[in-house]
């Protein structure tokens, strides 16, 4: 059986400048489970996203919306599958792709990163595709686990044997 290509989703920006444009997109059983497979977890059982897209001065266009989903974790510690839930609120602006030599102030801690349109749209499924991606926990653990213990970095927890570092033995030898 062929995987199933995850759906697109896009609006025009002409479209969004006349009135607002409402956008859903959920995804059917077997293109959750390519989603999952995709990103390395158990399974997505819910994968739904509200966006509201709005043409905004300048040829930009502003979309507001927010992801749900329900996935299924591997533990990396215990490999025990366990569920989450995500819910990834956002807003994201589209505008025509600025010219290199106009992109000087790169900041890479600015919020405000403007996606481009291409063709005149924005693609929504890719934006939401990211998010979903973005949000997801790199290294899920079981929530019955106790959690990691910090380091001992207390100087007083030395053990007397050991050195204190590898170059510690060199100072007992003769000059």
């Amino acid at each position: 059986m062929a995987k199933k290509d995850l759906p697109t989703l896009s609006v025009l920006a002409e479209e969004a400048r006349r009135s607002p444009v409402r956008m859903r997109l959920e995804l059917d059983a077997e293109e959750r489970a390519h989603l999952a497979e995709e990103n390395g977890l158990a399974s997505v059982e819910q994968f739904n996203l509200g966006a509201t897209a709005l043409g905004m001065k300048g040829r930009q266009l502003r979309v507001d919306g927010e992801l749900k989903a329900e996935v299924t974790y591997i533990c990396g510690v215990s490999l025990r599958p366990f569920k989450a839930s995500l819910e990834v609120p956002f807003e994201q602006i589209f505008g025509q792709q600025k010219k290199l030599e106009e992109t000087i102030d790169l900041d890479p801690l600015n919020d405000n990163d403007v996606e481009p349109l291409v063709g005149g749209a924005a693609s929504i499924s890719d934006l939401a595709y990211q998010l979903f991606t973005l949000a997801l926990d790199p290294y899920p653990r079981h929530p019955d686990l106790a959690p990691p213990r910090a380091a001992d970095t207390d100087e007083d927890a030395v053990d007397e044997d050991e050195p204190a570092s590898p170059f510690a033995v060199l100072k007992d030898l003769k000059r």
